[in-house]
């Protein structure tokens, strides 16, 4: 339910795009307006929208949260990025909504998560708004809709992993949960 809250998010902004019939011609024009999204989805830690997902060119609106000198070289651009890019797009291009594996970030030294929502163009083009999302935030939600004392919330992968959690397990640690 709680990743499920961030997908529909992203869907009422790209449904935003849909019924303000926004022109790509003025994507860069647009920026105040995914800067605004980006901060105020407190888990986002980066927005990139694509307004046609056949062609490379989008605009990528980081959170103020992370430092404007982290930002600096491609390969730290990358690591916020992440590495599923190709697959999100791969399935907005067939209207599919993508939802990824978490991966790490080195630089943030936390776990992040993509997700990839369709835009539908008035042209009959489809363009895409890709959301990374901190898996730390997650965990708060839990915790904050939940606030049983005395309990743990971990998010972890297939295998067991630790991804994050709330009371404070380092993330980088890699033993089995039960």
């Amino acid at each position: 339910p709680y990743i499920d809250r961030w997908v529909r998010t992203a869907r009422m902004f790209t449904r935003s795009l849909e019924l303000n019939e926004f022109d790509p011609a003025r994507l860069i024009d647009a920026e105040p307006l995914f800067r605004a999204a980006v901060e105020m989805f407190p888990a986002a830690v980066a927005i990139q929208v694509f307004p046609n997902v056949e062609e490379d060119s989008c605009i990528t609106v980081f959170s103020k949260r992370i430092p404007t000198d982290v930002l600096s070289g491609d390969d730290i651009r990358e690591d916020i990025i992440g590495s599923d890019i190709d697959d999100a797009l791969a399935a907005t291009h067939v209207s599919r909504t993508y939802i990824g594996n978490a991966d790490r970030s080195v630089i943030m030294d936390e776990y992040l998560l993509t997700i990839g929502v369709p835009w539908v163009r008035p042209d009959g083009k489809i363009g895409a708004v890709i959301v990374r999302l901190t898996l730390r935030n997650l965990c708060n939600e839990v915790y904050i809709d939940t606030q049983n004392v005395g309990q743990r919330w971990y998010v972890v992968d297939a295998a067991g992993h630790i991804l994050s959690s709330r009371d404070g397990i380092p993330t980088n640690e890699s033993r089995n949960t039960e």
